[in-house]
């Protein structure tokens, strides 16, 4: 849904306030629970690559054949599967440190 509202506003709204819409109500969504979904098939996985492209495209308003590189940097973003070990690891570490709640604790 939100996809398709950022897509038929893009003509509307400066980039500026695409990638603001991108990055507070798009994004937080591919990050809930990436450390789960993290050991979906390489199918699933793929498929939420191309749709965090997608996003990101829409977004800087560039074409489908942009650079995803390029587009990722404009957006200051990590590729997904980065993005999804950075999350990991800071929640190993948080667990590891002791500053996750008592039942996650090894």
């Amino acid at each position: 849904k939100r996809l398709g509202a950022m897509y038929r506003g893009s003509s509307l709204l400066p980039i500026k306030y695409r990638k603001m819409f991108a990055n507070s109500l798009v994004l937080p969504h591919f990050d809930y629970l990436d450390t789960i979904y993290g050991r979906a098939s390489k199918t699933k996985l793929h498929e939420l690559d191309i749709l965090y492209k997608k996003v990101a495209k829409i977004a800087l308003g560039v074409e489908k054949t942009e650079s995803s590189i390029k587009v990722y940097r404009d957006m200051k973003w990590l590729p997904l599967h980065l993005r999804r070990q950075v999350h990991l690891s800071s929640y190993m570490f948080k667990i590891l440190k002791g500053g996750s709640p008592s039942y996650l604790i090894l």
